[in-house]
Formats: C-alpha cells, sequence, structure tokens
C-alpha cells in the first residue's frame, strides 16, 4: 500500500528536526568551546561533506509551491529562519490559539530559546526577539479582511530582559484594518513577567494591471 502525501511529510519533517537538532549541538559546541585550529579545521571537512549529501536534491522556492498547502514541505512556514522544520537555524515554534485582550482575532505560539540567541548574559538578543514579532504579526496580519501585506514598520518595546532556556508565549492580534494598511500588536510573556510588546504596520502591494 503507498503511503499518504500527509505520512511521506511527517518522515521527512522529523528527519529534517533531527538534522536541526544536530545542527543547533554543533552551533553551540562552536561557541562554548576554546576554539583550536586543528578541531575545527576537522569540524569543517565534516559539515562540507554533510552538505555534499543534500547537494543532489534541489527544490524549488517556497513560493512556487502547490496553492493552498497550508501545511506541505513547499511552503514558507516549513522553510522559515524563524520556525521552520527544515530550516536548520530555526528554533522550535509551537502554534496555538490566540487572541486579543479585548477579543481580536489573533494568533499565539510557544518557544524556549537556548543560548544559541543569547545577547545579554542570560538573556535573548534583542533584534531576535523583534524578529520572532515579526514572524509573528507577519501571521497575524493575514487574517485581516482581504489578507495581508508585507512589513512596513515595527516598533518593539522592551520591558524586561527576555530569559533563555524558559517557555516564552507570544500573542499577537488585529488592531485596524484600513485599506491597504493592517495594524497589528504583540506581546511577549515568560510566565507572568511581561518581556516586550511589538506594534506593526504591513501595506498591501498595490494590484499589479495587466497588459497596457
Amino acid at each position: 500500500m503507498s503511503s499518504s502525501p500527509e505520512s511521506g511529510h511527517r518522515v521527512v519533517l522529523e528527519a529534517a528536526r533531527t538534522l536541526r537538532a544536530a545542527v543547533h549541538e554543533l552551533a553551540d559546541r562552536s561557541i562554548t568551546v576554546d576554539p583550536d585550529p586543528a578541531d575545527l579545521s576537522a569540524a569543517a571537512g565534516l559539515v562540507e561533506e554533510a552538505a555534499a549529501v543534500l547537494a543532489g536534491h534541489p527544490a524549488a522556492p517556497w513560493w512556487e509551491g502547490p496553492a493552498g498547502d497550508l501545511d506541505g514541505i513547499r511552503t514558507y512556514r516549513r522553510r522559515s529562519l524563524l520556525q521552520g522544520e527544515l530550516h536548520p537555524f530555526s528554533p522550535t515554534v509551537r502554534w496555538e490559539e490566540g487572541q486579543g485582550p479585548d477579543g481580536q482575532p489573533g494568533r499565539a505560539f510557544r518557544v524556549t530559546l537556548p543560548r544559541l540567541y543569547q545577547g545579554p548574559p542570560g538573556a535573548v538578543h534583542g533584534g531576535f526577539v523583534a524578529a520572532m514579532f515579526d514572524e509573528l504579526l507577519g501571521s497575524v496580519q493575514s487574517l485581516a479582511r482581504e489578507g495581508g501585506g508585507y512589513t512596513a514598520k515595527l516598533e518593539v518595546r522592551y520591558r524586561n530582559l527576555t530569559p533563555l532556556d524558559r517557555e516564552l508565549r507570544f500573542v499577537g492580534w488585529l488592531v485596524a484594518d484600513k485599506g491597504r494598511r493592517v495594524q497589528v500588536e504583540a506581546t511577549c510573556m515568560a510566565g507572568d513577567t511581561r518581556c516586550a510588546d511589538a506594534h506593526g504596520l504591513f501595506v498591501r502591494p498595490a494590484e499589479r494591471r495587466m497588459g497596457p
């Protein structure tokens, strides 16, 4: 009996998660040991061999994937730097239901960030916190009536240090949907501690006119 596309996707994603974990371990070792030139050269050779294993399997860009395939392999979600299982540098993000403080449509995810993403001692780099907000708000703004657009403005207010190795919950929601402009807001919590807030403005591109 042939396997379904869904079961095939599960096998691929599980293998990709294993690869991602191995890459994270390599990266963690590289920033937490005193560098030895011989060891670094040997590790580089092994990485080059591993890269050669994957060289024979080119794929089309995610934006050329099947229309409506929201959970397939060739999607932005699977290949994203900030959440994709197929991206070896991404953290593990767990999406869940979310909404605004007054019941506005929204989305949320949980993530635990290790020291690979460290900025200040014991805390996540502020730039990566901003990137996670952008990823979340980009998903939230797609809930707008006419769909979403592209990030035009992102403002982040850091209220407390965002801790490493602790579960964080990012929640975002729609604020306004006016013409081509969609406004969204979000917050990042570590337990009861409010780490940061964000406000984003997304703008839908003008429709391209076909023909003369």
